[in-house]
């Protein structure tokens, strides 16, 4: 009989990797299970990432708590890859693995400075215990990572802005956004959240 969480979780990493092969990580796959200790779902292809993901319905409608448990599992991970950098993508409602760039992303917050200082050219050797996290979309933290020198580094600034100009109007991905998608990040907008 077909496991199927380990479908819905396959799709939701498959989403993933398609969308980062796109934007930058041509070397991103997914990795199968190897036995108790778990070291994340995905591979980038560069060195020190342990990237967790979560799809289907129980991620979409995560209460805090379950959030929660899946970066304290993420990180655990993070430790048993023996990776530097790790990141929880966890799908949206509304939102099929095809447009994963729009997926929830979370990652511990002393890792976002230390992401945004390697962008600038900076350095920051602060250990990651206990993190507290911080919540982007997906695409937010795919650039950030080129940004820090993690995949293919945009052609010029020029490429950058036209890439985050996409993202922004939906257009990051290979279909846009629906009617409700638009009115929904609008409201937001008006409603000073976005």
């Amino acid at each position: 009989m077909p496991n199927r969480s380990g479908g819905i979780g396959t799709k939701a990493e498959t989403g993933i990797v398609r969308v980062m092969r796109g934007y930058g990580f041509p070397g991103a796959e997914r990795i199968r299970p190897k036995g108790r200790l778990d070291t994340g779902d995905l591979i980038l292809g560069v060195p020190g990432w342990a990237i967790q993901a979560k799809g289907g319905a129980a991620a979409q409608y995560s209460p805090l708590a379950t959030v929660a448990d899946y970066q304290d599992a993420t990180f655990l991970q993070k430790i048993n890859a023996g990776a530097r950098w790790t990141l929880l993508v966890m799908a949206r409602p509304g939102y099929a693995p095809a447009r994963a760039g729009y997926w929830r992303a979370y990652m511990p917050r002393a890792q976002l400075l230390d992401l945004s200082l390697a962008a600038a050219g900076l350095t920051l050797n602060v250990p990651l215990i206990a993190p507290d996290w911080v919540e982007l979309e997906f695409w937010q933290a795919m650039t950030l990572m080129r940004d820090a020198g993690h995949g293919d580094p945009f052609p010029s600034t020029e490429a950058r802005a036209v890439a985050l100009q996409g993202w922004r109007e939906g257009r990051g991905h290979a279909r846009p956004p629906s009617g409700a998608d638009r009115r929904r990040r609008r409201v937001t907008v008006l409603a000073g959240q976005g």
